[in-house]
């Protein structure tokens, strides 16, 4: 017993000279409230007593609120839209969120803010990707009273497109169909929808729409033409934020067959 007794003791002594927490608390004057290096081996049980600058830093939270809703042209909510509350006088950005669906006993309502900011004068700007940016000057906050802006409208913003389109048989017989082969795209957005027309003139030949699964490409069919040379033009109609355009004019001609050879 008294072996063990000793053992103990000189392993107390080793581990008293190699702590790190001791010794730093020494160095730094922590003084008798140092909790030594039995704080060290059994990594329990030991009080902090050092301040840090931070602690008696007390930081004010803004306590008055602007809400609102963020909605697109036809009303419904838009999420994840980045909102800003901007300093009226100054331009620096005081407080940022993003809409979400908040919870409501009627459902989610989606497209909601809110900012918290302090007493003051702000500009509020609601940010998107393929949305046009809505700004509200001089958005007045005085009293702890929410202030409701409402809805917030986002329109859509219509980007170019450029429209490609071949005949595939340039020179058919009059029993053969026309095929066009045609092709939408813009370097700003996806091409999901939209109607593309195909015309003789003034004549309407065929009118299809393009769906998401198209990616913007899809061969119409014009059925057959008269006998002779027709000037084809075709025009995307565009769609809610994609721009109309049109190809350039195509020619196909109906002839018999045999037509032009000797």
């Amino acid at each position: 017993m008294k072996k063990r007794l000793s053992l103990l003791i000189v392993l107390f002594v080793a581990l008293s000279a190699l702590a790190p927490v001791g010794s730093a608390h020494a160095k730094a004057g922590g003084g008798s409230g140092d909790d030594g290096p039995l704080c060290w081996l059994l990594a329990w049980g030991c009080d902090d007593d050092d301040r840090d600058e931070d602690d008696d830093v007390v930081v004010a939270t803004p306590a008055h609120l602007i809400q609102g809703v963020a909605v697109d042209g036809d009303g419904k909510g838009v999420d994840n839209v980045a909102v800003q509350a901007l300093d009226a006088s100054t331009g620096k950005p005081v407080a940022t969120a993003l809409t979400y669906a908040s919870a409501r006993r009627s459902g989610p309502q989606h497209g909601y803010f809110y900012l918290w900011v302090d007493r003051g004068v702000y500009d509020v700007v609601l940010v998107k990707r393929g949305y046009d940016a809505t700004f509200l000057s001089d958005v007045n906050v005085r009293s702890a009273k929410p202030v409701s802006l409402g809805e917030l409208r986002l329109d859509l913003r219509d980007w170019p497109t450029s429209t490609a389109a071949e005949v595939l048989d340039p020179v058919v017989a009059p029993r053969q169909s026309v095929k066009v082969a045609v092709a939408v795209d813009s370097k700003k957005a996806k091409v999901t929808g939209g109607r593309v027309v195909v015309l003789d003139g003034r004549k309407v030949l065929a009118s299809q729409r393009l769906t998401k699964a198209d990616r913007g490409a899809a061969i119409i069919d014009l059925g057959r033409l008269p006998r002779g040379t027709h000037k084809l033009s075709v025009e995307y109609r565009g769609v809610d934020g994609l721009k109309s355009s049109q190809a350039k004019t195509l020619k196909v001609v109906v002839a018999r067959p045999g037509a032009g050879r000797r």
